[in-house]
């Protein structure tokens, strides 16, 4: 199953700091963690990933809208796959 994560969910913008990816892609989700009283909570979170680019995306023109969708590629016989992110 590869869903589609929209903008309520994703932003993608250029590196503020980073200078080994150009874009990158923050997905927003639930982190369970153990509050002060003891009993687990869930907070919000959100994980960055650097995005690598290729020559048809840098020279298509557009503007780069805010949905993803991760992939898993190569999985097989009990082996991960790697996971690729398509914007």
């Amino acid at each position: 199953m590869n869903p589609w994560i929209d903008q309520r969910q994703t932003k993608i913008g250029s590196a503020e700091a980073a200078a080994h990816a150009p874009l990158w892609v923050g997905i927003r989700g639930m982190r369970r963690e153990i509050g002060k009283n003891g009993k687990p909570k869930n907070t919000l979170a959100t994980i960055q990933v650097p995005l690598k680019s290729y020559a048809w995306f840098e020279n298509r023109g557009g503007e780069i809208a805010n949905t993803i969708q991760p992939i898993e590629r190569g999985a097989d016989r009990g082996r991960p796959g790697e996971l690729e992110v398509v914007a």
